[in-house]
């Protein structure tokens, strides 16, 4: 059977439950962290024909970084199912997990710069997503109200996944454009796939002086890079999920003009 697909429009639907020790006794309300879908895993590597496009690590902070530089209103309606919050204020997700249990989709879109930029299908392609789970829950859940000992006891709280599907779209074409498409298959020739990448670069330890100077990622005339986003250090990751007043960003894309599929 001929496979088109169309990976730009394809999500990952994510089922589960929060689960909370019994012994904590935490008081106040558990919600999602705005972006916490992307925070329950700590890195995704897209493939196609055994071929590694793209690999994202870290993926709920340089997806938070991104998004706020680049999201329209438009696309946070969109990304509600993702637990993106549209106001981004004290309530984030209020709504989204009534109780333990949730389910929500993330759009790859949101997180691959090839599914970003890369609209058309691919043809009879072998397409597999590599997902790694996040060893801590910590960053994708906030508690809303509490005592001061509210840090400490939520810290034993964990996320247990019940469902991770890969949904693809399928695309379905008369017999005239299925001819067409065997001609191109017939050809061997390969697919260009021109598309923007970025990479997450972490310094978690910076000395307390007034400048700081360290080696960045460089890039090949065949991978050109624009500027990148330097958000300056927090205390805990958390923070990253609302822009602070004092954060530097740039908008960043490193434009792979060389990502080719063989057909």
């Amino acid at each position: 059977m001929d496979a088109y697909t169309l990976p730009c429009e394809s999500h990952i639907f994510t089922e589960g439950k929060v689960i909370e020790p019994s012994t904590t006794g935490l008081q106040g309300t558990v919600n999602f962290t705005n972006n916490g879908f992307a925070f329950l895993f700590s890195e995704m590597r897209y493939e196609a024909n055994g071929v590694e496009i793209q690999k994202l690590k870290t993926p709920g902070i340089a997806s938070c970084l991104k998004g706020y530089r680049s999201h329209t209103r438009d696309d946070l309606y969109g990304l509600q199912n993702a637990a993106w919050d549209i106001d981004m204020d004290v309530d984030d997700n209020k709504e989204f997990m009534p109780d333990i249990k949730f389910s929500g989709c993330l759009p790859l879109k949101y997180l691959f710069g090839f599914c970003e930029d890369y609209k058309k299908i691919l043809l009879n392609c072998n397409q597999q997503l590599n997902l790694n789970r996040a060893t801590t829950d910590f960053d994708a859940l906030r508690v809303v109200g509490g005592g001061d000992d509210t840090h400490t006891n939520f810290e034993n709280f964990s996320i247990e996944l019940s469902k991770v599907h890969w949904r693809m779209s399928i695309v379905k074409v008369n017999d005239r454009e299925k001819f067409k498409l065997l001609n191109v298959l017939d050809s061997r020739k390969p697919l260009t796939c021109a598309f923007r990448t970025w990479d997450l670069c972490e310094y978690p330890v910076l000395p307390e002086n007034t400048s700081h100077y360290w080696t960045v990622k460089s890039s090949s005339l065949l991978d050109k890079s624009s500027l990148p986003d330097v958000p300056q250090p927090v205390q805990k990751q958390q923070s990253i999920l609302r822009i602070p007043q004092n954060l530097i960003a740039v908008d960043t894309a490193n434009h792979d003009r060389t990502g080719k599929v063989q057909p």
